[in-house]
């Protein structure tokens, strides 16, 4: 049976998902804007705004597994909210959770029951949330008179690239809670509901613990 530490746990990780997922849905709905603006000033500041989602979204993901748990929060993020640089954003949660970052799955059924299996290449890998978290921080500076133009319309093409990318690593994943272990979590793109259980690992795959 699942405790009360865990369901908490649990409802805390569902949050934060929920979260990174609203916000990559602002994303997509920006970049319809972005089809139809017509002056620079509107494309520039929904650029703009996607950017921001985006690397808040990103943000969120990356720290989901440690607010359940304030020691490895607070061990990952000692400097709180002052680092922007996501390379080293990664490496100091790694290196309090290594099983941190989403790991994506089908669900494939046969004879002998349900099985989870590696999803295919279209999510969010580690050098892609890297690239994007990086890209979407340039975009939320005021660009320098003496740099080359930037296009905003193909950078906005980038930016909801990473965010489909991003939901689709979120669609069926497990990650590890510090303290509680594996959890197989769910989301609905559209709505941004998430789903998550406890499970534990078996045979080479994950297994709902009861």
């Amino acid at each position: 049976m699942t405790s009360p530490d865990a369901r908490t746990a649990i409802e805390i990780y569902v949050h934060q998902v929920r979260w990174t997922q609203t916000r990559l849905i602002k994303v997509g709905a920006a970049a319809l804007e972005v089809r139809s603006a017509t002056t620079d000033v509107d494309l520039l500041i929904t650029c703009e705004h996607m950017a921001l989602q985006l690397r808040s979204a990103l943000e969120c993901l990356a720290y989901a597994t440690l607010a359940t748990n304030r020691a490895a929060y607070l061990a990952a993020r000692p400097d709180g909210d002052k680092d922007w640089n996501a390379r080293r954003i990664l490496r100091d949660i790694e290196a309090v959770n290594p099983n941190f970052y989403p790991w994506p799955f089908t669900i494939r059924m046969d004879t002998t029951g349900s099985h989870l299996d590696n999803a295919d290449n279209y999510h969010l890998t580690r050098d892609a949330f890297v690239e994007a978290y990086e890209a979407s921080s340039d975009l939320l500076h005021a660009p320098s008179p003496f740099r080359a133009q930037i296009d905003y319309r193909a950078q906005a093409m980038h930016l909801e690239k990473w965010a489909k990318l991003t939901t689709a690593l979120l669609i069926n994943h497990v990650v590890e809670l510090p303290g509680h272990g594996f959890v197989i979590a769910y989301i609905e793109p559209k709505t941004a509901i998430c789903h998550a259980q406890l499970a534990e690992p078996f045979g080479g795959t994950y297994v709902i613990r009861k």
